[in-house]
């Protein structure tokens, strides 16, 4: 059944994002903690911890809007399939998922050819 795919076809995307947060996450950190003075540590560290939390509530807003754009895309392309209710959903939830993970990449991936070429320039 196209539910029992559905668990198989997310959570390898979410396993990756998964692991790459912890590696960034554990990277930040050190980075940014290494640049300050003893003393300020706590303050540092708080400081980051609530960038985090409010760059994770802004991404949940976002994504939010992003599926409900979507979703009525999706929709409106499987009202005429004939699929059962429930697997309609099943396939619009997969589908939005993907279009998360895809803009997720692409954003990524011009983030590193960004700072790819900022770090050029400095070498030049």
């Amino acid at each position: 059944m196209f539910l029992d795919h559905l668990e198989g076809q997310a959570g390898l995307p979410i396993a990756v994002v998964g692991v790459g947060l912890g590696v960034i996450h554990a990277l930040d950190y050190a980075l940014l903690l290494r640049s300050v003075a003893l003393g300020r540590f706590g303050t540092a560290s708080a400081a980051l911890s609530l960038a985090q939390t409010f760059a994770a509530l802004r991404s949940v807003a976002v994504n939010g809007g992003i599926f409900a754009l979507s979703e009525e895309h999706h929709i409106s392309g499987l009202a005429a399939s004939g699929l059962p209710f429930l697997e309609q959903e099943a396939k619009v939830f997969a589908q939005e998922c993907l279009d998360l993970f895809t803009l997720g990449a692409v954003i990524a991936v011009v983030g590193a050819c960004l700072l790819a070429l900022s770090q050029m320039n400095r070498v030049l």
